[in-house]
């Protein structure tokens, strides 16, 4: 499932490449239009209003080649982001004992979908996990819920 994800990606990466072609091959079209629009006119007004449109065009045209170039095969391979993820979502704690703060905060960006809250009044409040943890609570058939104000232990008198 995970690998015809990967590949759908990559699939739509390759469309996207092939859309910022089609841009550049349009651009190509009409800044050769507008040259030949300039060579034939004798207006001086007309001689900068092409040639600003035919500068503006052109750096519209290195964006997209730049864009094009950075839009490719992924940095990492899906065999390395497969072990990786699988691994985090096997045992998260051994990402968060790391000394490194990155760490920290991927595990926090991992695990929850949004800012953990606090509440003066009511104290902490239950936070959103990401899917996969939803997802693999409902496949172990754990329910999260709130922790009550006693706490988890039994009341003492």
């Amino acid at each position: 499932m995970f690998k015809d994800l990967w590949t759908a990606q990559e699939q739509s990466v390759e469309q996207d490449k092939e859309a910022i072609q089609r841009q550049i091959n349009q651009l190509d079209r009409k800044t050769n239009q507008l040259v030949d629009r300039l060579v034939d006119t004798d207006s001086p007004t007309l001689v900068v209003a092409y040639e600003s449109r035919v500068k503006e065009m052109e750096e519209q045209k290195l964006f997209l080649t730049g864009q094009l170039a950075n839009t490719g095969k992924p940095v990492t391979p899906f065999a390395d982001v497969f072990r990786s993820a699988f691994e985090f979502l096997a045992n998260p704690w051994n990402i968060w004992i790391s000394d490194r703060l990155e760490d920290k905060g991927a595990v926090m960006k991992l695990v929850f979908s949004d800012n953990l809250t606090y509440c003066r009044k009511e104290g902490a409040r239950t936070a959103k996990t990401t899917l996969p943890l939803k997802a693999l609570g409902g496949f172990f058939g754990v329910e999260f819920g709130v922790v009550s104000r006693t706490g988890f232990e039994p009341v003492t008198h």
